[in-house]
Parts: structure tokens; sequence; C-alpha cells
């Protein structure tokens, strides 16, 4: 779609209109399914790791906040 989105991205600029390119796939759409429920009051400053399904690469965060 990289043709059509350009085509209509320049027609929408040209009438002074501003468009926006965003993407559906989002880190947060896959991390959320594969949490664990954790007691709330053991929820702040834990360091995580998120392992790919399809290679060696891997995900590591830390919450900050409860």
């Amino acid at each position: 779609m990289k043709d059509i989105t350009e085509k209509a991205t320049s027609i929408f600029n040209k009438s002074m209109t501003l468009v926006d390119q965003r993407t559906i796939n989002k880190l947060n759409k896959f991390v959320k399914i594969q949490k664990d429920k954790t007691d709330p009051a053991f929820t702040d400053h834990i360091i995580y790791r998120i392992n790919c399904k399809n290679c060696d690469a891997f995900y590591v965060g830390q919450t900050k906040k409860k």
C-alpha cells in the first residue's frame, strides 16, 4: 500500500489537510497477551524478559510504577 499511501498523502497535503500514518502492530498489542497476573504489592521495579518465538532475539523491560 506504499504507493497508494504516498499518493493519498500528497493529495490531502495539497488541500491543507494533515495526514498521519500509524502502524496497528505495536509492541503493547503482543506484550499484554503474555503478561502473568502479579500481586499488586509486587508490581514495581520488576525486570522481565520476553523471548521471540521465531528467532533467538528477546526483549528486556522494567516496570517503574505500580
